[in-house]
């Protein structure tokens, strides 16, 4: 601090969210503020400070030596804070308040409804859902609660497994009509498949669909489940798709079902020094209680329907001999 003056702590968000970003238009977007706001943050904290922390280059903002010096006090505060805020969360005994739950998107389908129940059951706690494929969503103080696929990895969050999820390989009427459908996970090489980018790209499924299909023909892709799933209804291709999304859908049809590798836990975390509020045990209780009559949907082994069951008879052409583009809409 210079001349006595005394900064405003959040001004340090800012700052990291430049910092790490490269920009303030990406940083606006991680804050969930305007642009502006965040210009004139770092400008603020720049001239309490007295110090010039960013040179602005064509491609985006550069820490200068001086920024630098100060990025991992700024970490630090915002550390800091981050625990004071949990700590206080924690020592609220009620079950009042609100209670912020994150989730992936291809849980979206699912997650509301039991939201919808725990609120019936605790009037007194309002559940917001923040719907992020990335995983640091705790560490931040976005949400106190996570519903992941995969276990907590980090030493600081504590949790439970709920349930096995799985995803399937799922078309259009339409598609299999045109082109047939595959009967094993090897013949995908020779159909157009919706790929993965982006934040899902890197994901097991992703990964599983890289390792038995490298010839496909990629039609099209998505970074979100909800793309996928528009790509495969619109005839693009096949896609993969979590189960309690792909069995609810009448317009498709599942061609190949759950795999070894495309199996993983659906567990509830939160972070250690969350884990005994009375809210907090709450939900988790809830969670493990309730999902029980969701895991056979959860695991593709509820029964199709009969409509998803009568698959239309495949035509004699082949994905890779149909026209230039291979899409049937």
């Amino acid at each position: 601090m210079h001349n006595g003056r005394v900064i405003d702590w959040d001004d340090t968000r800012f700052f990291l969210a430049v910092a790490r970003a490269g920009s303030t238009a990406a940083a606006s977007r991680q804050l969930r503020v305007n642009q502006s706001t965040v210009v004139r943050r770092v400008d603020t904290l720049e001239k309490e400070l007295g110090l010039r922390l960013f040179n602005k280059k064509r491609d985006g903002y550069r820490l200068t030596p001086e920024g630098e010096a100060l990025l991992q006090e700024a970490a630090a505060v915002e550390a800091s804070v981050q625990a004071l805020t949990r700590r206080a969360s924690a020592l609220d005994s009620a079950f009042t308040g609100s209670l912020r739950v994150t989730t992936a998107e291809g849980m979206v389908g699912l997650v509301p409804p039991l939201l919808d129940e725990f609120r019936r059951r605790y009037p007194g706690i309002q559940v917001s859902l923040v719907i992020e494929n990335r995983y640091n969503d705790l560490s931040d103080g976005i949400a106190e609660i996570a519903l992941r696929a995969g276990p907590p990895g980090d030493g600081t969050l504590v949790g439970r497994k709920l349930s096995d999820q799985s995803w399937a390989v799922y078309g259009s009427r339409s598609y299999i009509q045109r082109y047939g459908a595959p009967t094993t996970p090897e013949e995908l090489n020779e159909h157009h498949l919706v790929g993965f980018e982006g934040p899902i790209e890197n994901i097991t499924s992703a990964r599983w669909l890289g390792a038995v299909a490298p010839r496909c023909e990629i039609a099209c892709r998505s970074n979100s489940v909800h793309g996928l799933l528009l790509a495969a209804k619109s005839g693009f291709g096949l896609a993969l798709l979590p189960c309690q999304i792909g069995e609810t859908e009448s317009e498709l049809v599942r061609v190949i079902g759950p795999q070894p590798g495309l199996t993983s836990g659906l567990w509830i975390l939160t972070h250690a020094d969350l884990h005994k509020q009375p809210k907090i045990r709450a939900f988790f209780d809830f969670m493990a209680q309730e999902i029980t009559k969701y895991r056979p949907l959860l695991l593709g082994q509820r029964q199709p329907s009969p409509s998803n069951t009568e698959r239309p008879e495949p035509a004699a052409s082949h994905p890779r001999e149909g026209s230039q583009n291979g899409v049937d809409g």
